[in-house]
């Protein structure tokens, strides 16, 4: 074999692997395969749920205070002494301003988280929530007006309160 020939033949073979690198890369460069954008549904980490367990919310954690909004003298005095033996803590306890008053009782949850608010709620029978942006003090706001029951029998002192589902990507 001649010097020529062999080299001929070697450069053709070089000619062939750099048109067949070429055509792959141009391959996929056009059609992505270099493109993570282009992921597929294996790839992408999976969505995963979960639901807490649920938080117990005690008395003792919870503070009341107590305002009288039209009901007879020392009602709302009542309603804390009640509220203190089933282990909430003692906010204030006095007459509301003048230019309220509600029928029954009401509560004014103020910054309280839900839980919070639904111990405190199920201490009464037909009791309402009122959304106040400012609370007359500290806690949940009780206001105990002129057509007030009385408290629920059997009220419990904590409650567990259900979490919301938590949602995450997992990987």
């Amino acid at each position: 074999m001649s010097r020529g020939f062999r080299t001929a033949a070697t450069m053709g073979v070089l000619i062939g692997i750099l048109v067949g690198l070429a055509y792959f890369g141009w391959q996929g460069l056009t059609r992505g395969w270099f493109d993570d954008s282009q992921a597929t549904a294996e790839d992408v980490p999976a969505e995963s749920c979960s639901t807490p367990p649920p938080v117990t919310v005690r008395a003792q954690q919870v503070r009341v205070s107590v305002y009288n909004a039209g009901a007879p003298s020392g009602q709302a005095g009542a309603v804390m002494d009640a509220l203190s033996r089933q282990g909430f803590r003692e906010g204030r306890l006095t007459d509301a301003p003048d230019r309220i008053t509600v029928d029954g009782i009401v509560l004014w949850p103020g910054d309280a988280d839900r839980g919070a608010v639904e111990l405190v709620e199920r201490q009464f029978r037909d009791v309402r929530v009122v959304a106040r942006p400012e609370p007359l003090g500290p806690g949940i706001n009780v206001l105990v007006g002129d057509e007030f029951g009385s408290l629920a029998p059997q009220a419990p002192r904590s409650i567990d309160v259900p979490q919301p589902e938590v949602c995450g990507q997992q990987g």
